[in-house]
């Protein structure tokens, strides 16, 4: 006790001698001390961090690192804090908090109860519901949320952001990352999903669909829901009787917008791509999915042309495969470029990325919807990715 009145004694005495140096000091430790703690919030906010504790390497609980770092999420570093902490800098600060909570659990728990706990938001949608409000996924994938969000949050600390998420401003950023406003724009991806009525007329949430969309079950699922999900929910609220005006099951075109404006030929049309028509527009859909569940199959094909069909189709849809492995290749290069692109060429880079939507929108029919339209939109995608690619790497050289 002595020596420490003996300290601030002599701390007092030197202020009360040379004031202009002690305050100088005192600002350095001050700023010091906030560059430390700055540092170690950052180092602790990595998801490489995260996976030191999260460390299993397959799937599932306790695998949360493993199921994150191949999805596309974690190709454009949206990482573990930027999702598990609201936007801002004080949901930033609740974060770490309550992280500390978290690497306490870690000390003192055994395995079993880790396991436990992080089983608890994969058994219980509703207990997940509330671990990641809708609000922090609209804040990227929206110009509405994030402009509100923005107008009514702390985003950073006397101009410092904690995070890059907390620099994103829309629509400015979904224009440079080549990303669709899921409220106000079309998906392309081969059906309309209408996020805006699902989300504020029904109250669904983001995970009500796509729970395991930075957490897959397979490496590089992106999107959980099926169909049969979809009629699932359908049907259970065609019961209670709340919603009246859900499409019914076989009512295609209410949802899969993107196919009928495939085989129209206008998916493109804003996008420089000329219209073509499908060779086959007396087609229904009745006439190739006998149940609005299934596939169509080649037997289809041939009991109603011929076994030359069967051929055709199976060509058709392994062309489609091919000229994909080619997109995905160009966009995986692009990706690596972004950084480096001009004004003219994000804009090129985000028509790039709409054709490919549409490409993808695909994935399931492999292209027979309209397979020349569609060969059309794949190779002009190729040529702009080719022609973005050149003028970077001549830069460069």
């Amino acid at each position: 006790m002595r020596r420490i009145k003996k300290l601030l004694s002599s701390i007092s005495s030197f202020a009360k001698k040379r004031p202009s140096l002690f305050i100088i000091i005192l600002m350095v430790g001050f700023f010091v001390f906030l560059y430390g703690t700055y540092g170690v919030l950052h180092a602790t906010s990595t998801a490489k961090f995260c996976g030191m504790c999260h460390v299993m390497e397959e799937t599932g609980a306790g695998a949360e690192y493993n199921t994150w770092k191949d999805t596309m999420h974690a190709q454009v570093d949206v990482s573990c804090i930027d999702c598990h902490g609201d936007p801002g800098f004080f949901g930033y600060m609740e974060a770490k908090i309550g992280g500390l909570k978290d690497v306490y659990g870690e000390i003192t728990t055994t395995r079993e109860e880790k396991i436990a706990f992080l089983n608890k938001p994969i058994d219980n949608l509703s207990y997940a519901i509330n671990l990641m409000p809708s609000d922090r996924c609209a804040y990227c994938h929206t110009t509405e949320v994030n402009q509100e969000i923005r107008d009514n949050t702390i985003m950073s600390f006397f101009g410092f952001h904690m995070r890059s998420m907390d620099k994103i401003e829309n629509p400015a950023f979904l224009d440079k990352m080549g990303m669709i406003d899921i409220y106000s724009e079309e998906q392309g991806l081969g059906i309309n999903p209408q996020h805006e009525t699902h989300m504020k007329v029904v109250d669904l949430s983001c995970l009500n669909c796509h729970s395991k969309v930075s957490h897959p079950d397979e490496p590089g699922e992106i999107l959980s829901i099926k169909m049969e999900d979809c009629f699932t929910c359908h049907d259970q609220e065609r019961e209670k009787k709340e919603f009246t005006k859900m499409p019914a099951n076989t009512d295609c075109a209410t949802c899969h917008t993107d196919v009928v404006a495939l085989q129209e030929g206008t998916s493109a049309s804003k996008l420089g791509i000329d219209n073509q028509t499908w060779m086959m527009p007396s087609v229904t859909c009745e006439s190739c999915h006998y149940e609005a569940r299934e596939a169509p199959t080649i037997q289809g094909c041939i009991d109603c042309h011929d076994d030359s069909y069967a051929e055709l189709y199976t060509s058709f849809r392994d062309d489609y495969v091919a000229k994909m492995v080619e997109l995905e290749t160009a966009s995986t290069s692009l990706l690596s470029l972004k950084d480096d692109m001009n004004k003219e060429q994000e804009m090129e880079y985000r028509r790039f990325i709409l054709l490919t939507r549409i490409a993808k929108g695909s994935s399931r029919s492999k292209s027979i919807h309209n397979t020349y339209y569609l060969y059309d939109i794949i190779d002009n995608a190729l040529i702009i990715a080719t022609d973005i690619e050149t003028q970077i790497n001549g830069i460069k050289a």
